[in-house]
């Protein structure tokens, strides 16, 4: 074989930069062994130097450069809330093909294991596409499919992850997906940016004519979960139109028109009709009221708002700083506020009865400008049966032994005397009335259960020790007490109940065995809470 190089000057004088990738080449008929790198990189150049070297075997040797290889992860997740994120309760998903587009153009193709975990591994710096396979069913919620990688030398990318969430779809097509606060404005849901729930949409379809615009559309109208996602589903193919109602105190629309319209195919998922709002500048409270219908005190999909209802904010001084009422959806917002610590009270429609606190706290911080999450319940209907603006329920809740066993009361035993003891709103543990014998020294926990139908001040709530028994020192505990509230004090009969100012609610202030009175302070519509207290078998 004749060497190519057989043109050229004399070799001793020439000096050449080769670039190799491969372990091994061939020059002028001699072949040259690329010296071996360590474990985790890999050759990339070999350096410049004079040809040939001969050694004693007549092989030439190049010292190679050897650089740190990198790699591209990480999962694949089941996305059931559609925030974009992988949660705790989240897991990943199995068996689903994961492409990766090398610079050169190249494809290498991996699987997710039975974790949702997949990797590339032992790449050149360089530009990359990840992209992931849909599985059936499923629409993306992390908005990125394929990713664009920029991988430098070393680098171990672990978040090229891919969320999917159940395609609500029940037939057809559908159009979907987010109406999100853009904080930054760049028209795009970044991390961080959530979004905005309880947002009307409303889909335009066009009549028989096939045309939008026209005289015989209808519409359809949707609203945001608590993620800001929304679909209209079941839908043939054709020419849609979706329009946004703009959320409250977001005034500024970063996505261009608060209109788009979009042609649909034939059992099409279309998941990218998002609408970006900017609120106003400052900080901002809200964000709805709602008919809690089955009194469970949470915001759930079938709980409609409340409309009108007026709310005011104060700020940590109790001063008076705005006061608003919610809209045609129940949705209220305070806006433009600055830093620091807010009570939201709300003012309690007529025929209906909180199932939340009435008067809630909000901090607004440098990290955390915004609460949006200060919701207020309400059932229809009175407080209580006989329409009484306190509810208290007694139950005895533990028993201490002399030999030092605990029998702890942890369930509901409905009294037949008493007929509002399971209507209270919170559940009353422990026995109203105990059949086995005690003896002396054996203690007895009292728990009074209260809850609150309307907003109350000064509230005070007293308990005579029975005939028979002892109080036992320090043993009382309150929990959900108001503003102004204590911890409760015990008074002995050698105290006159007449010097003690709470002592006005208590029925008899004899006070034979000694009574625990404890402020429970100003208390809001629908707080509740409890008092505990042991006594001694004489």
């Amino acid at each position: 074989m004749t060497p190519f190089f057989q043109h050229l000057p004399a070799f001793q004088s020439i000096f050449l930069t080769l670039l190799f990738i491969i372990p091994q080449v061939f020059i002028s008929g001699r072949k040259v062994l690329a010296t071996d790198c360590p474990s985790g990189t890999k050759p990339v150049a070999f350096n410049r130097g004079k040809l040939p070297f001969k050694t004693a075997n007549g092989v030439s040797k190049i010292k190679t450069i050897c650089a740190p290889t990198s790699s591209i992860g990480d999962t694949v997740f089941r996305d059931d809330n559609g925030n974009g994120i992988q949660d705790n309760h989240e897991p990943g998903v199995p068996h689903i093909n994961i492409t990766l587009t090398l610079p050169d153009g190249s494809t290498q193709t991996t699987t997710t294991d039975s974790h949702g975990k997949y990797s590339f591994s032992d790449l050149s710096p360089g530009t990359y596409q990840v992209r992931s396979d849909v599985p059936h069913g499923k629409v993306l919620t992390t908005r990125t499919n394929p990713f664009q990688i920029n991988l430098e030398s070393g680098q171990n990318l672990e978040h090229a992850d891919f969320g999917f969430r159940p395609n609500t779809s029940t037939g057809g097509s559908s159009i979907g997906d987010t109406v999100f606060s853009d904080r930054n404005g760049n028209g795009v849901q970044d991390g961080g940016e959530p979004g905005i729930p309880n947002v009307v949409l409303t889909l335009t379809l066009p009549g028989t004519d096939g045309i939008l615009g026209n005289g015989d559309d209808t519409t359809r109208t949707t609203t945001t979960n608590n993620n800001g996602i929304y679909n209209f589903n079941n839908l043939p193919d054709g020419n849609y139109r979706v329009t946004v109602n703009p959320p409250v105190n977001f005034p500024q629309i970063t996505t261009g028109s608060p209109r788009i319209d979009v042609n649909l195919q034939t059992s099409q998922s279309l998941t990218n009709v998002d609408f970006g709002f900017r609120r106003s500048l400052g900080g901002s409270i809200g964000d709805f009221v709602f008919n809690d219908k089955n009194n469970d005190s949470l915001s759930n999909s079938g709980d409609i708002g409340l409309p009108n209802v007026q709310l005011t904010l104060k700020n940590a001084n109790g001063q008076i700083v705005a006061t608003t009422t919610t809209n045609s959806n129940g949705n209220y917002s305070f806006t433009g506020l600055p830093l620091g610590n807010y009570t939201v009270e709300v003012t309690q429609p007529n025929n209906f009865s909180p199932t939340t606190k009435t008067i809630l706290s909000a901090n607004l911080t440098e990290a955390e400008p915004d609460d949006n999450n200060v919701d207020f319940g309400f059932a229809a209907g009175n407080a209580s049966s006989n329409g009484v603006s306190l509810q208290l329920v007694k139950r005895i809740t533990a028993v201490l032994k002399t030999n030092g066993q605990r029998i702890q009361y942890n369930a509901f035993i409905d009294d037949p005397n008493d007929q509002n003891d399971n209507s209270i709103g919170i559940t009353p543990l422990g026995q109203y009335e105990l059949l086995k014998p005690l003896v002396s020294g054996d203690e007895i926990e009292y728990t009074i259960y209260f809850r609150a139908g309307q907003s109350l001040e000064n509230l005070n709530v007293c308990d005579l020790i029975p005939a028979g028994t002892a109080y036992v020192n320090n043993s009382i505990s309150v929990t959900g007490n108001g503003v102004d509230g204590n911890q409760g004090r015990f008074f002995s009969p050698l105290t006159s109940l007449e010097q003690v100012p709470e002592s006005g609610v208590c029925e008899n202030r004899n006070n034979p065995n000694g009574t625990v009175i404890v402020k429970l302070g100003n208390i809001s519509s629908g707080q509740s809470g409890s008092v505990s207290f042991r006594v001694k078998i004489n």
